[in-house]
């Protein structure tokens, strides 16, 4: 709720081409919904709690628009410039999935679980997949197509997981971009 509203604005400073900017609210208690739709928000609502359902609710309800998808955490930890850096690959068409890795994160930014869960899930699929990352950065671009060639199905937590195996199963151009994290 108390950072809704910047996060909002910080994707609405993103200035190359038409823009919507949609919320997911999946199940907040507060006054979040409200406040993102205030900032200027599409919000949409899902009931079943997960990462992977908020981001499926986002794209079921955009669905055919727009060419080129960014996620991104409402929680503004990225910068507008640095957003724009993650779009920048797809956008350009060089990439067909662009990755905010959050190299330069501040201390205190992530969580022990989430540093973990980092290390592990990039040592795997290094080991399994033969492709070196150095994150599961929130922050990622893809283009639509690329997207549907995916057919991403996890409606937990392990959706940015699945999403960088089956880029690497598809052979999907992928980047990593170093973003900071507040």
């Amino acid at each position: 709720e108390e950072c809704i509203a910047a996060a909002v604005h910080t994707c609405g400073a993103i200035t190359n081409g038409e823009l919507r900017i949609v919320v997911c609210d999946n199940g907040s208690t507060d006054a979040t919904a409200d406040c993102a739709r205030l900032a200027g928000a599409e919000v949409i609502r899902e009931v079943q709690r997960g990462y992977g359902e908020a981001c499926l609710a986002g794209l079921v309800h955009l669905r055919h628009w727009p060419d080129v998808i960014l996620f991104c955490d409402a929680d503004s930890s990225p910068k507008t410039s640095e957003l724009e850096l993650v779009l920048e690959p797809v956008l350009t068409g060089r990439m067909d999935f662009s990755i905010g890795a959050r190299v330069h994160a501040e201390c205190g930014s992530m969580t022990v679980p989430q540093v973990f869960g980092n290390w592990l899930s990039t040592r795997l699929m290094r080991l399994l997949w033969h492709r070196q990352f150095f994150d599961l950065g929130p922050t990622r671009a893809i283009r639509r197509s690329a997207l549907e060639q995916l057919q991403m199905s996890d409606r937990t937590w392990g959706w940015t997981v699945e999403m960088q195996i089956q880029a690497i199963r598809h052979k999907l151009r992928i980047e990593e971009v170093e973003v900071g994290w507040r």
